[in-house]
């Protein structure tokens, strides 16, 4: 089983994730700049907000951020978390209120 992490040690954050049986560290990618919460889904990709975005990074396929078009009726300002449910259909966001 693995889990993900952000690790601030470097000049700039850095996701890993760890195996944790044998507490191997596999480094994933740069993580995106003022971006403190990812939510990784069941194929691995990882998700990450920036200010009023949706960005995602598959680490064996993607070179850089690719931005997630999201279409929803309510305003998505200033995203703090995101999670995945367990079956991987739906993603929960939470938004700062205005």
């Amino acid at each position: 089983m693995l889990i993900g992490f952000i690790s601030e040690i470097h000049e700039e954050p850095e996701i890993y994730s760890m195996d944790i049986k044998t507490s191997k560290l596999t480094y994933l990618a740069d993580a995106l700049e003022n971006s403190i919460d990812l939510a990784f889904t069941n194929n691995g990709t990882i998700l990450m907000a920036k200010d009023n975005e949706i960005y995602k990074f598959r680490p064996e396929e993607d070179k850089e951020w690719i931005n997630v078009p999201i279409e929803s009726e309510l305003p998505l300002k200033n995203i703090t978390r995101l999670a995945i449910s367990p079956d991987g259909k739906k993603i929960a966001v939470v938004v700062s209120e205005e």
